[in-house]
């Protein structure tokens, strides 16, 4: 049987290339290295390098318990490159092993070598309404940036060709990237596109690009500012534009690119409807910014080159003296303040000016004599003959163009009489006995504050309403602070010092009151910041997140009793940091939100909008977050913990209740301050007179020491002092008191203060027409108390300004609408004598709150009609 071997052999030899598939042929793979650390959940390339890699080879992530196959591998000729394709659905986390493996079975793993990550979620354009007249420097806000950033890019939003934007990113500021949307881009809605390192993200109707500038924008005052402080400013809108509830306001780089910064203004606040104020932030780069407005309709404004941001401070304003000059001839005037620079020339003094109805007028020329050496003091002179000028703003500006202003320089007509009163807005509740105050947020936002009173049937009030003033002093609504008095009084005495504002005794239920509270006006440098926000798709049973749309989160802290500002009270929230969530058909979104740690909090107020699109404002508390936490996870599910609001600019802080006390308690005190002639870290508040019952009135004087620190806080001493001597020429309650320095009359030597405490009523009601002075001293006790003429009224608004002393209304202690002054003569604190003005009031007023504000005289409230009684609300105002 010859051929039965070789049958066997073939055979063989057939099991064998048979059974060849199966086992492995030829050397293993080895995989050195991965393209990429990372890819994108949502799917993308990695490319293998090594040796040995066969066609039809396989790839893995593997980690965390999970495994993602590679739809596709494509090896390279030479089998050194293998690039896997993956789809969607990539699990976050890592790192993961990857592995390849052959066909034969042979596989190599480079262990933790790939994470996945998330596509960068992208939530607002800021601003989103751009004009394309100008470049528009723009903010893209989002989370979960794969650095680096690869490109940004604009696509409009119903399909077409991306147009690629230049952009920045800065390490201090991971949440966001600058971009540049170019001058001529197309009018419509756009969609934008980021792509990281990884990943692609984008926000459809992102921004709107419009070639309609229909907001009409006046000057920025001031126009310019130091990049190491924040600058107020104010702005009005012009040519009949309005400005809607609340605006977005942004200084846009004129010259757009690497290194500039753009920036939007800080603590937006409405006046009016035709005038807002706000803060431009510290740290932008120097040069020209274009200011943009973009109101909550979307209408648009621009005023290119707008603010001019300095390497160099600019000129500061403390204050004016004399600050009243005659129209009748030249006068020299001081302006008191810092960074006047001498140098390469003198600084330039121009005016604003408005008449006396307050229509803007011609302004008289102003020349500047000199500057001191230190910068603190420039000397100018005006000629206002025949002008019609009654109220200027001032303002100083450098050699550099840095300029400052302040309000208000005032032109007196022949007479000296106050110019004819003003209607104000009223209040909302009408006040017997309240306390009228001046106190500014800034240079820019000024304020006007009615704090107390009662309603003329025996109940006390302890709110406090305030009424926002223009540049030039004019008042907008009143609204009612959230901060109230902890006892409600009537007949109290006030007085602002800095920032403080101090009420001290009056009554209660008919009985005296020893106590004294203040309240700072709170400091929008100081509000809250959000540092950045986080989304995450809610992955929680039953399904819980945020519905699409656009949202606003806001911060603010509450701060513990050691505050030596708002000790127990809240700050001023963070300025609406907003949220635009897209639609996912379904899944919604959970958002964390992180913020910047304040000094002394307590806790942490998180407010956000209370539906999706509601206006800025509307937001209410959604959250209280105990410090030293910094951070909140918003699983939108749960109900507001208030509906509190968050505090407008010129809201005050809570109002607290001193440690020192009055020796005596006293209703319808008079209450003045003064600072120590030489000692100005030192101020002293006067509590004068007053009635301690029905049966006694006083005629003592307590003082309260007070250090002022460099930082701005106040400190007063534990306890007040009584003042030595016999006080008062004569006991009396309701009188007004005063004091003045330089700055409200050119007889008064600098740096000293005289107080003015003027007539009122005895105990039992009769006329107690005594007037008197003294001068602050050394260590706060008051100099000899110089008789004044007398002055036949109580109950009475007072003030001191343009060398006059004030009384308005309350003649005889009875409602009237008469005004009484009394000149300042050379040998001060005497007084010439009381006459009756040229003007009298709009309304008969007896027990008004009186404030001096700038160039204004306030008026608020107070009986209009003695029997039957009848309280007023309304309010006026005079310039002096």
């Amino acid at each position: 049987m010859p051929h039965i071997r070789p049958f066997v052999a073939c055979v063989a030899a057939l099991a064998v290339a048979c059974s060849g598939s199966s086992k492995k042929s030829g050397p293993a793979p080895a995989l050195t290295a991965v393209s990429a650390p990372a890819i994108c959940t949502s799917g993308g390339a990695l490319i293998l390098s090594g040796s040995n890699f066969k066609s039809g080879a396989g790839v893995t992530l593997t980690g965390g318990g999970s495994t993602a196959s590679a739809t596709g591998v494509t090896v390279s000729a030479d089998g050194t490159q293998a690039t896997a394709l993956f789809g969607t659905g990539l699990p976050v986390g890592g790192p993961y092993d990857v592995a390849i493996r052959n066909p034969d079975g042979q596989s190599a793993t480079l262990a933790a070598a790939v994470r996945v990550v998330a596509r960068p979620q992208i939530f607002y354009v800021d601003p989103s309404v751009v004009w394309n007249g100008i470049a528009v420097q723009a903010s893209v806000y989002g989370t979960g940036f794969n650095e680096p950033v690869r490109s940004v890019s604009l696509v409009p939003s119903g399909g077409g060709t991306g147009l690629p934007l230049a952009f920045t990113e800065a390490t201090s500021r991971p949440d966001q990237v600058q971009v540049v949307i170019p001058a001529g881009t197309t009018s419509g809605i756009y969609d934008v596109q980021v792509q990281d390192a990884y990943c692609s993200g984008s926000l459809a109707n992102a921004v709107t690009v419009t070639h309609t500038a229909a907001l009409g924008l006046g000057a920025l005052s001031p126009a310019e500012g130091w990049t190491g402080s924040t600058t107020g400013v104010s702005l009005a809108a012009v040519g009949g534009s309005s400005f809607l509830p609340v605006p977005r306001a942004y200084l846009n780089p004129s010259t757009p690119g690497a290194g500039a910064i753009a920036g939007a203004l800080g603590a937006v606040a409405l006046v009016d409807s035709t005038d807002l104020t706000a803060e431009v932030p510290a740290g932008l780069p120097p040069g020209s910014y274009d200011l943009i407005v973009v109101n909550p309709d979307g209408s648009v404004g621009v005023s290119p080159g707008a603010f001019q941001v300095l390497a160099d401070p600019p000129p500061t304003i403390a204050g004016l003296s004399p600050g009243a000059l005659p129209n009748t001839s030249a006068a020299t005037f001081h302006v008191l303040g810092a960074n006047f620079r001498s140098a390469p020339s003198l600084p330039a003094v121009t005016l604003t000016c408005a008449d006396a109805t307050g229509a803007v007028t011609a302004a008289p020329l102003v020349t500047v004599l000199s500057v001191n050496a230190a910068g603190t003091d420039l000397t100018a002179s005006v000629n206002a003959s025949g002008t019609t000028a009654a109220a200027c703003a001032v303002q100083v500006t450098n050699a550099d163009q840095s300029f400052g202003v302040y309000s208000a320089l005032v032109f007196t007509n022949p007479a000296q009489n106050l110019f004819p009163p003003i209607a104000g807005p009223s209040l909302s509740v009408a006040r017997r006995a309240p306390v009228a105050l001046g106190g500014d947020a800034t240079s820019a936002a000024r304020f006007l504050h009615v704090v107390g009173g009662d309603d003329g049937a025996g109940t006390e009030l302890a709110t406090v309403e305030t009424a926002p003033l223009s540049l030039l002093g004019t008042p907008g609504p009143f609204q009612t602070q959230r901060s109230r008095l902890n006892q409600a009084r009537t007949l109290a005495g006030g007085a602002r010092i800095g920032r403080f504002l101090y009420v001290a005794g009056g009554s209660s239920a008919g009985a005296a009151l020893a106590t004294v509270e203040r309240a700072a006006v709170l400091d929008p440098a100081d509000r809250g910041t959000i540092a950045g926000v986080v989304l995450a798709i809610d992955g929680s049973t039953p399904r819980r997140g945020l519905a699409p749309g656009l949202w606003y989160y806001r911060v603010a802290a509450v701060l513990d009793g050691t505050d030596p500002v708002n000790p127990l009270g809240e700050n001023l929230p963070s300025d609406p940091f907003p949220v635009q969530l897209p639609d996912l058909g379904g899944p919604r979104f959970d958002v964390t939100v992180t913020w910047r740690p304040v000094a002394h909090a307590a806790r942490y107020r998180v407010y956000r909008s209370p539906t999706a699109g509601a206006a800025v404002g509307t937001e209410q508390v959604f959250a209280e977050v105990p410090a030293p936490a910094t951070s909140f996870v918003d699983f939108g599910d749960g109900a507001a913990v208030s509906t509190d609001t968050p505090l407008p600019v010129g809201s005050l802080g809570a109002w607290t209740t001193l440690a020192a006390t009055l020796a005596t308690p006293r209703e319808g005190p008079g209450v003045a301050w003064g600072l120590d002639p030489v000692d100005s870290t030192r101020a002293y508040l006067y509590v004068i007179g007053g009635r301690s019952s029905a049966s006694s009135a006083l005629s003592s004087i307590e003082l309260l020491p007070i250090t002022l620190q460099a930082d701005g806080t106040q400190t007063p001493d534990a306890a007040f002092v009584q003042a030595s001597g016999s006080g008062l020429s004569a006991a009396r309650w309701q009188l007004g008191a005063s004091s003045a320095t330089s700055d409200q009359s050119a007889n008064i030597p600098a740096g000293t203060t005289y107080v003015y405490a003027l007539s009122g009523l005895s105990a039992s009601g009769a006329l107690v027409s005594s007037c008197d002075a003294f001068q602050v001293t050394p260590g706060g006790q008051p100099g000899t108390i110089t008789a004044l003429p007398q002055l036949h009224r109580a109950g009475y608004g007072t003030a001191i300004a343009a060398g006059f002393v004030f009384a308005f209304g309350g003649a005889q202690g009875l409602p009237g609408t008469t005004i009484d002054s009394g000149q300042i003569d050379l040998s001060p604190p005497h007084i010439l004598n009381f006459n009756a003005e040229g003007v009298s009031m709009l309304q008969a007023r007896y027990l008004p709150g009186g404030a001096l504000s700038g160039a204004f005289v306030y008026l608020a409230g107070g009986v209009n009609v003695a029997s039957p009684l009848a309280l007023t609300a309304t309010t006026e105002y005079f310039l002096w």
